[in-house]
This record gives structure tokens, sequence and C-alpha cells, in this order.
């Protein structure tokens, strides 16, 4: 029954990770990537189309994978390090506090006990 607790919490922790992401990359994607390159340029980061096109990437899939409960480590870890990167660049452009940053990365270092939990319910699935 406690595993069971624990299973669930890590299926409904990922779901809404990757839920947020996702929102996230499904944002720049309707935006387009030239509007979504100028914010950035706005912001001052060097190559905004890259920015732009990089972070909508890791968004949309990265959160489908956690969604789905795929390479929930890796894509954790990704994530984690495209939101930094985001934050250190253009902290206006994305939508992640500190205090996010800081729990997504707590997240993260769980991430291998949260991938043998997601591979649980994604077989039950």
């Amino acid at each position: 029954m406690k595993q069971a607790l624990r299973d669930l919490a890590a299926l409904v922790a990922r779901i809404a990770v990757g839920g947020i992401f996702f929102a996230n990359g499904w944002t720049k994607l309707e935006d387009g990537l030239k509007i979504t390159g100028a914010k950035f340029l706005e912001q001052g980061a060097p190559a905004p189309g890259a920015w732009a096109t990089v972070t909508m990437l890791a968004e949309l899939i990265g959160g489908a994978l956690l969604i789905a409960g795929l390479a929930v480590s890796t894509t954790g870890l990704i994530l984690f390090a495209e939101a930094l990167a985001v934050f250190l660049v253009a902290t206006p452009l994305n939508p992640i506090t500190t205090n996010e940053l800081i729990l997504l990365g707590a997240a993260s270092s769980c991430s291998p006990w949260s991938a043998r939990a997601a591979s649980r319910w994604t077989t039950w699935w």
C-alpha cells in the first residue's frame, strides 16, 4: 500500500511537470519561432532563433516523454538544464520562478527513484 502511494505520487508529479513543460513548448509553437526568437532577442540572448527552436523542441518533446513515462531520468535532467539555461539567459520569458527551479532540480535529483516508479505505472497503464 505504501509503495502504491509513492508510485501514484511519482505518476502525478511526472504528469504535472511534463504538462507544464509541454504547455510552455506549445505556447512557443503557437507564437511561432520568429516571435519567440524576437522575445529572446529582446532579452539579449545569443542566437535567439536557435534558443527559440531548441527550447520549443525540448519542452514539447521532453514534456511528452515525461507524460508518457519514457526516459524519465534523462528527460528530467535535460529539461532541468534547459529551464536553468533559459532562467539565466532570459528570465522574464520563462514563467518559471526561482522556487519552481529549485523544486525542479530536487525532482531531477530523485529521478532514478521516479524512473522506477514511472516504469511500474507505465506498464500498469
